[in-house]
């Protein structure tokens, strides 16, 4: 299978997504956090929790937002396209297959190799 796609560099953008990638890592540590935090009964007022439910909710947005954009730039940087990559080989194999079936039926020998 041949899949064509664009040369990786070590740019900045690469590096600061790794960055990102790494913060909602630690994110994800600081949500198990608070959440034994609420079920240990350590958060009492109530406008506390909601404070940090608002802020959950917030972070969970942003966090998800950057997910989908990570996740959008790989498949850019893997060659996918609208969900998929093209693979060459099996292209040129149909082609070449089609161009058989043609050259048998038309019996004709002046069609391109």
């Amino acid at each position: 299978m041949t899949l064509i796609t664009p040369e990786k560099s070590d740019s900045r953008l690469e590096r600061q997504i790794q960055r990102i990638e790494a913060t909602l890592d630690s994110f994800l540590a600081d949500i198990e956090d608070l959440q034994k935090m609420v079920r240990a009964g350590e958060v009492t007022n109530v406008n506390e929790a909601r404070k940090l439910f608002s802020d959950l909710r917030t972070w969970l947005k942003l966090a998800h937002e950057t997910e989908a954009i990570s996740a959008q730039r790989s498949k850019t940087t893997q060659g996918i396209v609208h969900n998929y990559g093209l693979d060459l080989d099996e292209a040129r194999t149909q082609i070449g297959c089609r161009l058989a079936r043609l050259r048998r039926c038309c019996q004709e020998r002046d069609l391109p190799e």
